[in-house]
């Protein structure tokens, strides 16, 4: 009968210790990541996008798009990197976007 009690004891400060465990919620990290693209050099139908990063982890995932199409998915790598889009046509305007 003493260890039932001794048992049934020990469940409920547990259970108490658990249920009053509050959970952090705040953000592991409070960052912004900086992403700078720029038009390095244009022909009627290329382009050389350099793209510059900062402040950004190595689970961050890099994607660059073409207007509503994406030209370039992937872990950044150096925080400088020249892309090169090719098969644009000509007397066509383009928009790109670095996220």
């Amino acid at each position: 009968m003493k260890k039932s009690l001794q048992l049934i004891f020990l469940l409920l400060s547990f259970c108490v210790l658990w249920l009053d465990c509050e959970k952090d919620t705040a953000p592991l990290l409070s960052r912004q990541p900086e992403l700078r693209l720029t038009a390095e050099d244009v022909t009627c139908t290329e382009v050389w996008l350099r793209v510059q990063a900062g402040n950004l982890l190595g689970w961050d995932v890099l994607k660059v798009s073409r207007d509503d199409s994406v030209i370039y998915t992937g872990r950044p790598g150096p925080l400088d990197t020249l892309l090169y889009d090719t098969g644009l046509l000509p007397s066509r305007q383009y928009s790109y976007r670095a996220s």
